[in-house]
């Protein structure tokens, strides 16, 4: 099971889901944030004001725009919202047995010759129950950039068989976690 359109990011890869940057529209954001309620508290005025922004007779000033976008930025921030995008079920099948990794994009192992190491790559590989779960770890509580650490780590680990002391990222066009063929 793959997303439908490629993706450079880490998170979206591992939960396959789409996760956008910020909430695409005010109502998008009112219903992550809580509900009218809990907006009317961030920003500072009324649930009536909030519904009035909603049916488009008001637009929220600057300082109420503010204080949703910076709310909606820590709430995209916590490990709690990474948690709500990755599905129980899929985590468990991942930790339980490994995944189907593909990557594209310009990398290599970390060593004194970067320059002929880091390339264009594509490559595919059955990453283990225990790399797909330090990675997810690594994402669930630090976000994406502490994952993509750690998948180097993995990747040196595993696709190189501990030949790299990591694997370094200069540009991403592709990662993709699958569901890895297993026996029941």
């Amino acid at each position: 099971m793959a997303l439908h359109k490629p993706t450079s990011n880490i998170g979206e890869a591992l939960s396959n889901t789409a996760l956008p940057a910020t909430p695409r529209n005010l109502r998008a954001q009112v219903s992550e944030l809580g509900g009218v309620k809990a907006v009317a508290a961030i920003a500072g005025r009324s649930a009536s004001s909030v519904y009035r922004w909603l049916r488009g007779q008001n637009k929220p000033n600057p300082d109420a725009k503010g204080a949703l976008d910076q709310a909606s930025a820590a709430l995209r921030a916590s490990s709690a919202y990474r948690r709500a995008q990755l599905k129980s079920r899929r985590e468990k099948r991942f930790r339980a047995h490994g995944a189907k990794f593909r990557f594209k994009g310009v990398a290599g192992p970390k060593n004194d010759s970067p320059k002929t190491s880091v390339r264009p790559r594509d490559f595919r590989f059955d990453m283990s129950a225990e790399g797909v779960a330090e990675v997810l770890d690594a994402w669930l509580n630090g976000g994406d950039e502490p994952a993509l650490d750690v998948l180097g780590d993995v990747i040196a680990g595993e696709y190189m068989d501990g030949e790299a002391e990591g694997w370094e990222f200069q540009s991403i066009t592709l990662l993709n976690f699958s569901y890895s063929e297993f026996s029941n």
